[in-house]
Parts: C-alpha cells; sequence; structure tokens
C-alpha cells in the first residue's frame, strides 16, 4: 500500500503548486522583505523572472496564501510557511486538504484527505488515518516527490521559470500590498505582478484574471516560524506500521 498512497499525494500536492505556479507564469529576523532593489526599474520578463528568483531564494522564510485554477478548471487553496528546507501548511483541492509539516530533521508529517485513504485501503485506511498525521523519513524515497511539492527552492524555480516567451512586461506603476509599497507589472496575458519597492525584490502579490484566475499573495518575509512536529498522540508512524 504504501507505494500507491505515497504517488497519490505527491500527485495532489504537486498538482496543485504546479497549476498554481502555472495561473502565474502566460534570515529569520524582521518581517519585512530582506535589502537593496532596482525593482522600479522597467525590465523584460527574463530579467524580473531572474531578478525576483534571485530575491526570493535569498529570503530565509516567507507565507504563501492564495488560490488558483487547475488544468481541469477545478479551484486549489493553499496556505503555506516556507523556510530552508523547512514547511508547513496546506493544499486544498477539489475539496480534499492535504497538510504536511517539514520540521527540517529526519521526519516529515502529512495529513492526508479520506478521499486517498478510501482509495488506497478502503473502509479500514480511513478509520486508521482519519484526521492523523502520518510520520515518514524525511529521506525515504517515497515521499520525495511530496517533500519537494512543499519545498521553498523547487516552488521559486518553478514559479520563475521560462517555460514561454512571455515577452516584456508592462509596467503599470507604484502601487501598495497589504500597506507595503510595490511595483506593479502587467503581462501579455493580463497577469498583474506586484514587487516590493523598496529592500529586496521579492514577490507581493500576483493575480491572474480569466477563466483560470488565481490570486497568490506573498508576506512575512524572514519572520520566524515555529516548524513545530504534531503532537504525538495525534501522529502515526508508517515505518512502524510496515513492520506489522
Amino acid at each position: 500500500m504504501m507505494k500507491p498512497v505515497s504517488l497519490a499525494i505527491a500527485s495532489l500536492a504537486g498538482a496543485a503548486l504546479v497549476a498554481s505556479c502555472s495561473s502565474s507564469k502566460k534570515t529569520e529576523g524582521s518581517s519585512s522583505p530582506p535589502a537593496s532593489s532596482s525593482a522600479t526599474t522597467t525590465l523584460s520578463s527574463a530579467e524580473l523572472r531572474q531578478e525576483v528568483g534571485a530575491a526570493m531564494q535569498a529570503a530565509r522564510l516567507f507565507h504563501l496564501r492564495g488560490n488558483a485554477t487547475d488544468d481541469a478548471g477545478k479551484p486549489i487553496k493553499f496556505d503555506i510557511h516556507f523556510g530552508p528546507h523547512r514547511a508547513a501548511g496546506s493544499i486544498t483541492q477539489s475539496g480534499s486538504e492535504l497538510d504536511l509539516i517539514n520540521p527540517g530533521g529526519a521526519s516529515v508529517y502529512f495529513k492526508a484527505p479520506d478521499s486517498v485513504w478510501k482509495q488506497q485501503g478502503g473502509d479500514a485506511a480511513v478509520a486508521l488515518f482519519h484526521d492523523r498525521w502520518v510520520k515518514v523519513p524525511a529521506n525515504d524515497k517515497r515521499f520525495a516527490e511530496l517533500v519537494t511539492s512543499f519545498a521553498k527552492e523547487s516552488f521559486i524555480a518553478e514559479l520563475t521559470s521560462d517555460d514561454s516567451d512571455a515577452g516584456d512586461l508592462r509596467k503599470i506603476g507604484d502601487a501598495t500590498v497589504d500597506g507595503m509599497p510595490a511595483v506593479e507589472y502587467e503581462s501579455s496575458d493580463h497577469t498583474h505582478i506586484y514587487v516590493a519597492a523598496s529592500g529586496s525584490p521579492v514577490l507581493l502579490k500576483i493575480v491572474k484574471s480569466g477563466s483560470d484566475s488565481g490570486t497568490i499573495t506573498f508576506s512575512d518575509y524572514n519572520k520566524p516560524y515555529p516548524f513545530q512536529p504534531p503532537p504525538a498522540e495525534q501522529t502515526i508512524d508508517f515505518a512502524k506500521l510496515e513492520q506489522r
């Protein structure tokens, strides 16, 4: 049962985050964005991707929230705190929520929707795993795709990759996102991208209109977050289940 379950969960997470990325494309301390900027300069889309990608990779932590639409037109919601080799948050797709906590140690914890357990093990699996966290080794290759789906580095790489010829971005002008000064750009597919105007040129918001509409916000840059494992009494050790 282990391999199909891991693939199903990884697919759920991966598809959701890739969809959120594609909809946006066509050090612990202060909660302010990290420092120095050329974000207000008019840039080509490739130049902006490179500059923003570097700034966000340099940021140790940030909080991602938003909604998007997958290729089938179904809504996706996500709320994830990203850190260096750490993550904690949730993805909700077609009404099913997947939660993950990666504290940065030897173990990763996830909570899968009943629909996954029902598909993989029937009512018995649902009864066993319902609303329970599952503990797996962080280096278990069967769950590598799941861990990567919630990894800061891979998310930013996907978000800022160039898989289409978007051309130059049109600079709209100064804006404000949650009280923070920003520069607003618009792409040819009418996606609006808000980049921090002071400090490092990190993303603050992406808004996509149309049939595949969505909004993604980025906040709490370098603001400490605990990334704590779930309580032991709410956790099932999957490795021990395999030994039964």
